[in-house]
């Protein structure tokens, strides 16, 4: 059976390397400062101090790199630990490193001396461990098939599980974050938020379908940032029934897979396999734009992380350090045309559960009513009866009350309607 942990490693290595985009080596309000070789592929940073941590992996081993950045000009290795498994997430607290290593489980790293490290505790999961994150006492692994595992690491030498939330169904869990008594961990089908104050009795709060690939997710104040193809900002400001408010795509023309997450302020920063480091003005979480983007020679962008005005960002085979400082001052790029006709896009996510995203187009103002109607032409919901201005609008439909199965979102002002269909399931 295919770890899930090797799932972007062994999918990539089974197809031709794609041509990278025409922006291939571009940059927009980002400048890379310095970089550094990595010898083996990288999965994975984690930032403490002047040293990168980078969980790596490929063919012939896998383990962790320090790289040191005092001189951000010059970054060196300065230190390696090699591991069974597959490294895929590392997170760093106090004087360890972390590491999620597939069928390995959580391995612990003594990083007190960055030259020397020294694997000092273990403990298997009966998964396939993919991320990492340490809060406290306790380790929180996405465990593939085998859900979020709960670890306590109060004595590093000797972690010892202590619960655990199981995968539903074909469903692995990929990475996680926790903010207070919570976990919030990124599935494939959508993002779960579990509740952790008691962690040996993990109890599943609320969750958000957003179809696709779920891969990461930072968390700020009443927002979660979860990325798959693309990214979403969701509202987790009612943690049992989370809802996304927007969607935001690089739309570059290639296939777009979106990995690595950070938020900072108002900013967040994705790391996209084809696309490079994306740098994301959130001060509207309804309305997302990029302000900065550095799209390298190297494919297979998979993490960053941020510190300031500086990001670092591991790719295929390069740790890069980037000065993002221009980017952070971008002015809101409003649009000064508006839409030149009525239009209707079609609901994203499509099929979903329990949430879509609905948005539209009016070139002035206008009464605007938006309906959704059951396969029979019943209607089943109002979403919008307004007076509303010229521009693009989104309104969210909440499926949680009716049953699985085809419905119709209808856009209509008095000189024009549009329909599409979205499917619901559960």
């Amino acid at each position: 059976m295919i770890k899930i942990c090797l799932y972007r490693f062994l999918l990539i290595s089974l197809l031709v390397f794609p041509i990278l985009p025409a922006n291939a080596q571009d940059s927009l309000n980002v400048r890379r400062i310095g970089f550094c070789s990595i010898p083996r592929r990288g999965e994975s940073v984690a930032v403490s101090g002047n040293n990168a941590y980078i969980a790596f992996f490929g063919m012939d081993g896998t383990g962790i790199r320090v790289v040191n950045f005092s001189n951000p000009t010059n970054p060196q290795q300065v230190g390696s630990c090699n591991l069974p498994g597959q490294a895929s997430g590392v997170d760093v607290s106090g004087n360890y490193a972390y590491v999620a290593a597939g069928d390995s489980g959580l391995r612990i790293v003594n990083i007190s001396n960055p030259t020397n490290l020294q694997t000092v505790g273990r403990c298997v999961t009966p998964g396939s461990a993919c991320g990492i994150v340490v809060s406290g006492n306790y380790a929180y692994v996405a465990d593939g098939e085998a859900g979020l595992r709960i670890i306590n690491v109060s004595n590093p030498a000797i972690p010892q599980p202590v619960g655990f939330f199981p995968a539903p169904g074909n469903d692995p869990a990929r990475g996680v974050t926790v903010s207070g008594n919570y976990a919030y961990v990124a599935f494939r089908s959508g993002l779960r938020i579990i509740n952790i104050a008691n962690p040996t009795s993990p109890q599943l709060m609320g969750f958000c379908r957003t179809g696709g690939e779920g891969m990461r997710v930072a968390v700020s104040g009443n927002y979660a940032y979860f990325t798959n193809e693309g990214m979403f900002v969701i509202d987790i400001s009612n943690r049992a029934n989370p809802q996304p408010v927007s969607h935001f795509s690089v739309e570059s023309g290639v296939e777009e897979h979106a990995f690595g997450v950070v938020v900072a302020g108002s900013f967040v920063f994705t790391a996209h396999y084809n696309d490079g480091l994306r740098v994301i003005n959130v001060s509207n979480p309804a309305r997302p734009f990029g302000v900065g983007y550095y799209c390298g020679r190297e494919p297979m962008t998979v993490d960053v992380k941020v510190v300031g005005n500086v990001a670092y960002l591991v790719n295929d085979s390069t740790f890069d350090v980037l000065d993002c400082s221009q980017s952070l001052s971008v002015s809101d790029p409003a649009p000064t045309t508006l839409p030149t006709h009525f239009s209707l896009s079609s609901p994203y996510p499509n099929p979903f559960n329990a949430s879509t995203l609905i948005r539209f187009e009016l070139p002035q103002r206008n009464f605007v009513k938006v309906q959704v109607f059951d396969a029979v032409g019943r209607e089943v919901t109002t979403l919008a009866e307004e007076n509303m201005n010229a521009g693009t609008h989104q309104v969210t439909w909440n499926g949680a009350k009716v049953g699985s199965g085809e419905y119709f979102v209808r856009m209509s002002v008095p000189q024009f309607s549009e329909t599409k269909k979205v499917v619901l399931v559960k």
